[in-house]
């Protein structure tokens, strides 16, 4: 997690739905998993007999202390608290309008890749290698986790292995996009970021460093047996990208 990506990470929606329930409303408001049981309680018409941190969601939201979003420590995260401190404070105001204003997949897209078309480059999510501006031979390396898994892949098994993650060795900028491959079709891209354990950019020597990346790809891109990963750094702006091959050894 950095500065600039906290926002998609940090909020995940809340559905609701209360048994026989045909309509329902959204509400723009940040809410809290502590005020799941405030809403339980108030749906069934019960007074809890002590003081409740959250609040009910059917009712307007009365919280003012969002300002500041508290974090825990996380071994993986770029932003780090201050030292001897355990919670990480971010800016929650600015981070929540981000994401009121981050823009929903198109409805007309084919609907088994639409969660995947994150912006910027979720256009290039659904197209084949073949038809895109693939250019020059690698020139940097990468590494899958878990790149076993996709060499013997049973359709009929309830868990598919959507989740890709590995690192790549790269220079430039501290996080670089990367676009994910399955079987000669674009699955999905992310981030490839430095770990927190790396040195600040401003200690960064030039050269190639390991950074670490992870997305989520469709189901219905694995074919049975073995599938074909193949990972590319991506140049450009959204709408003219340049994928640049990643060499994945072995």
């Amino acid at each position: 997690m950095t500065d600039d990506n906290y926002p998609d990470i940090v909020w995940t929606p809340l559905i609701v739905k209360q048994p026989g329930q045909r309509t329902g409303a959204v509400i723009d408001e940040p809410v809290r998993t502590v005020d799941i049981v405030p809403t339980i309680a108030d749906v069934l018409d019960v007074d809890v007999p002590w003081e409740l941190d959250g609040q009910s969601l059917l009712e307007p939201i009365r919280r003012t202390n969002d300002d500041e979003l508290r974090v825990g420590r996380w071994a993986e995260n770029v932003l780090q608290p201050p030292k001897g401190e355990n919670v990480l404070i971010l800016d929650g105001q600015r981070g929540f309008e981000e994401v009121l204003r981050s823009r929903l997949p198109n409805e007309g897209d084919d609907s088994d890749l639409r969660l995947y078309r994150l912006e910027p480059y979720g256009g290039l999510v659904g197209r084949r290698l073949d038809d895109l501006d693939v250019s020059g031979r690698p020139e940097f390396e990468g590494r899958l986790d878990r790149r076993g898994a996709y060499r013997n892949v049973d359709l009929d098994r309830k868990r598919l292995p959507v989740y890709v993650s590995g690192t790549v060795e790269v220079t430039g900028q501290p996080s670089r996009p990367v676009a994910v491959s399955v079987n000669g079709v674009v699955g999905g891209w992310g981030y490839a970021y430095f770990p927190a354990f790396f040195p600040s950019t401003e200690e960064q020597e030039p050269g190639l460093h390991n950074r670490r990346f992870w997305t989520m790809v469709p189901p219905s891109l694995f074919r049975e047996g073995n599938n074909e990963i193949e990972l590319h750094l991506v140049e450009g702006e959204p709408g003219s990208e340049r994928l640049e091959p990643i060499r994945l050894p072995g």
